[in-house]
């Protein structure tokens, strides 16, 4: 989160972005290059986790724990989830740091995707909640609609005259 907080932020208090700016992608091209480079390293950390989760419950716990971290609900919430929240947490926190003068702005901004996955996580501990197949489907469905509509508010707020001209 703090990488892509301060991705478009970042640059512009080094000076970094005019040049930058100044090349031939699109804006669409430069938001997309900014939210897969922070994206993508914590993608590739959280499947070695899980792997390496997996292969210790293997190895430790009673049998049979490992192989039901392998059914459709947890590898759901691990492989389609956790990564769509992840995505659109970073989306947002691109979209904000294009707008803001101060990388923490955004990333207090951004944090709030992670608010409603916590009310779920309440909702299972208090109400006995069941997350499905389906709801995981929803909720994964859901938050890549918000991608789309995050990449287009990002590409339509990321004024780069203005950045050149104006920001201080």
């Amino acid at each position: 989160m703090s990488l892509a907080a301060a991705s478009v932020v970042g640059e512009k208090q080094a000076r970094t972005l005019e040049p930058l700016l100044a090349t031939p992608i699109t804006t669409f091209e430069l938001l997309l290059g900014k939210i897969l480079g922070a994206f993508l390293p914590a993608l590739v950390l959280s499947l070695a986790c899980f792997a390496l989760y997996v292969g210790t419950a293997a190895l430790f716990a009673q049998p049979g724990v490992a192989r039901m971290l392998l059914t459709p609900r947890p590898l759901g919430v691990v492989f389609l989830m956790g990564p769509m929240a992840s995505l659109t947490a970073l989306t947002l926190a691109v979209c904000v740091s294009s707008r803001v003068n101060d990388a923490r702005s955004a990333q207090q901004l951004s944090v709030l995707v992670v608010l409603p996955i916590t009310g779920l996580l309440i909702a299972q501990i208090a109400v006995g909640f069941v997350v499905t197949v389906p709801v995981i489907l929803l909720i994964t469905g859901v938050m890549a609609a918000m991608n789309v509509a995050l990449i287009r508010l990002g590409v339509s707020l990321f004024d780069r005259e203005t950045i050149l001209t104006r920001w201080k």
